[in-house]
């Protein structure tokens, strides 16, 4: 974090930090977190944990639980445990990056930080711009 309270994972994208304004809910069905199209943050609830096995290609992002990244993309995603948007932005961020270049995915997730004991609610992770 820098000074000014915002994230700062430009040295892992390689790009400025392009989020959505909303959380996803991993327990929805039909709620996968899509950040395959201009979006490299994103914020998703109802779960701590990110692995290998939740990371689709851009073409599967309707699966609960789900994170679609497109080919060769690098994103970086925040899970909270808490089962509401109202709920303390308790959880873990993780980088996650395709590690075949061209055609064909290798998904690596690595866990970078967590956060606990915040005041801030998930839909003000969300919502609000603390990426640079």
């Amino acid at each position: 974090m820098r000074s000014g309270g915002k994230f700062d994972f430009s040295g892992l994208l390689g790009t400025s930090g392009v989020s959505g304004s909303t959380a996803v809910d991993v327990t929805i069905a039909t709620a996968g977190l899509d950040l395959s199209a201009g979006q490299n943050i994103g914020v998703r609830y109802g779960s701590f944990s990110l692995s290998s096995s939740n990371i689709m290609l851009a073409t599967s992002n309707t699966v609960a639980g789900e994170v679609a990244v497109a080919n060769d993309g690098k994103v970086v995603v925040f899970s909270f445990s808490g089962g509401s948007t109202g709920n303390s932005a308790n959880g873990a961020i993780y980088y996650v990056e395709d590690t075949t270049a061209g055609a064909g995915q290798s998904w690596s997730v690595t866990l970078i930080g967590t956060m606990s004991g915040t005041s801030a609610t998930i839909a003000q992770i969300a919502s609000s711009s603390v990426f640079l």
